[in-house]
């Protein structure tokens, strides 16, 4: 028996150690790919363009103007959030009151002190260590009618999709409808912004639905949700888009999903800022994964094996050439996953506005490794240091404030 196992052991490594493996595992990679993408991908592409928007072009489609209550969480924020504000102030919609929860830095506060001079906004301050839920719940005992809306210190409305949302919960009677995120205009062609945006696009992922599983950085509620599910489960270690969906899901509400973008400047455009942004959504997705499905720690221990493989390769190149080279095609595997990403894009964009150029393409394999780093910081992060993901989610009453 011992006998027959190393036997097949021997040819299972001579096999892995052979020139035709690595071909063979080049072709399949090649048309794995390839198959994907005109399999899959195409039909998620056709299900995203089959999906409508309500078509809204002015405060005139909409049935009635009930109070709109806009709810700015902020915290540790700077220039951006201050253009945030100004940009809700332009909203020409009449019956509206903003609340900003303002915390963290002096700069954050005194951004938010400088709005008090307006009639219509309400400034209140969250503490250190009680992170984003509890400041919108805070918000919340504030208001008793209406309509609710949550957007980012980083989101930029304006009427278009101000009016779309609304549209949604008066003329169509949905209780929370949400949209994502695009990159600012006037950082849509930053390479990194450009990336982030593409690589993160959840339809490329599972097929568009009208309906979300989670809240996004532009949500907006009837107060019938409020009534019914507020206050939000607080400090839990988990994403807060996705608590705030559980909550509202488990309550029995259906969350509507729009296709139309705002604008948003959150996507960094420094590494660092990228690097400390995607430990934190990365870290989000783990924990609220491992409260749904228990089987995802196993997932993402191979993950982080692979990504020290694909890290140690040029090591490798020196002790076996054969390991070298799977590692490279390893990392082919990442790299036309990415490229994928690209061809869906522009096969569900009009405007098809993203510039793409060879540097661009050259760079996605610095991202790639820059991903497989991240992989490994967060593993031991979650094992060792969880302190530093509190920090981050401002779930953290020990750390000081930055």
């Amino acid at each position: 028996m011992l006998f027959l196992i190393q036997s097949m052991y021997d040819i299972i490594l001579n096999l892995i150690f052979s020139l035709q493996f690595i071909i063979f595992l080049f072709l399949f990679i090649i048309l794995y790919q390839i198959f994907i993408y005109f399999i899959r991908d195409r039909s998620y592409i056709i299900a995203f363009k089959n999906s409508i928007d309500p078509e809204i072009n002015s405060i005139n489609d909409l049935i009635e103007t009930p109070l709109v209550t806009i709810i700015v969480p902020a915290w540790n924020e700077g220039e951006i959030f201050n253009g945030c504000l100004l940009e809700i102030n332009k909203l020409s919609y009449p019956n509206l009151k903003v609340i900003v929860n303002a915390g963290g830095s002096d700069e954050t506060i005194n951004i938010a002190n400088s709005f008090k001079k307006y009639d219509d906004f309400t400034i209140i301050y969250q503490k250190q260590g009680e992170g984003k839920i509890k400041a919108i719940n805070d918000c919340l005992k504030y208001i008793s009618e209406g309509i609710v809306y949550l957007i980012d210190a980083d989101t930029y409305l304006d009427d278009e999709i101000f009016f779309q949302m609304l549209h949604s919960i008066i003329n169509n009677k949905e209780k929370v409808t949400v949209s994502r995120t695009k990159p600012h205009r006037s950082i849509q062609n930053k390479d990194l912004a450009k990336y982030i945006y593409i690589n993160r696009n959840p339809w490329f992922s599972h097929q568009f639905s009208i309906y979300s599983k989670i809240i996004t950085q532009n949500t907006i509620l009837s107060y019938e949700i409020i009534d019914k599910v507020s206050p939000f489960s607080e400090g839990i270690l988990s994403d807060d888009s996705l608590v705030i969906g559980l909550d509202i899901r488990n309550k029995g509400y259906k969350i509507i999903n729009i296709k139309n973008m705002v604008e948003s400047f959150n996507f960094p455009l420094k590494i660092k800022d990228y690097y400390n942004q995607n430990l934190r959504w990365l870290e989000n997705a783990l924990y609220s994964e491992i409260r749904i499905k228990k089987g995802t720690i196993m997932k993402y221990i191979l993950s982080v094996f692979l990504s020290i493989y694909i890290l140690i390769s040029p090591i490798l190149f020196l002790v076996n050439s054969y390991l070298f080279f799977i590692a490279l095609e390893l990392l082919l595997y990442k790299y036309l996953k990415k490229i994928r990403k690209i061809l869906f894009y522009k096969s569900t964009k009009k405007d098809n506005s993203f510039k793409f150029h060879l540097k661009f393409y050259l760079k996605i394999i610095f991202y790639i490794y820059l991903e497989l780093t991240m992989n490994l910081i967060v593993f031991f992060e979650l094992l060792f240091y969880q302190k530093a993901y509190k920090k981050r989610k401002n779930l953290d009453k020990t750390s000081d404030n930055q």
